[in-house]
């Protein structure tokens, strides 16, 4: 499951074996998530396919810089819905995301424990 939802290898190779740098990513991520999140589901809620495409570019490109596999994944696919302007599609699309974004935190945990924090 780990490795779908955070590529280690990658992230670490990234902040050149940084452990502290790298939890104060993820921390980042978290927080800026959650902010997110809120401004997409109200975004979604107005069928505003501008502010929803910015904030799932926003969400896209912050997994990425973290190796967040399944949320990268998933809003990339969100991403082509936009485009699409399958407001069904998307609206569907975001509990799944909080889903990812729940594994991510639980992976999160892990990792802080195998860093030995």
């Amino acid at each position: 499951m780990s490795d779908h939802v955070v590529d280690l290898n990658e992230v670490m190779e990234r902040v050149q074996d940084d452990k502290e740098l790298l939890l104060e990513l993820f921390e980042i991520f978290a927080n800026d998530y959650t902010q997110k999140v809120q401004i997409l589901k109200s975004a979604v809620k107005d069928k505003n396919f501008e502010v929803i495409k910015d904030v799932i570019h926003s969400i896209k490109g912050a997994a990425g810089n973290i190796s967040a596999k399944m949320v990268h994944g998933l809003c990339a696919k969100v991403e082509q819905l936009c485009l699409k302007q399958d407001i069904a599609a998307v609206e569907a699309a975001i509990p799944v995301l909080d889903g990812h974004f729940r594994d991510l935190q639980v992976r999160v945990e892990q990792i802080k424990k195998e860093f030995g924090g």
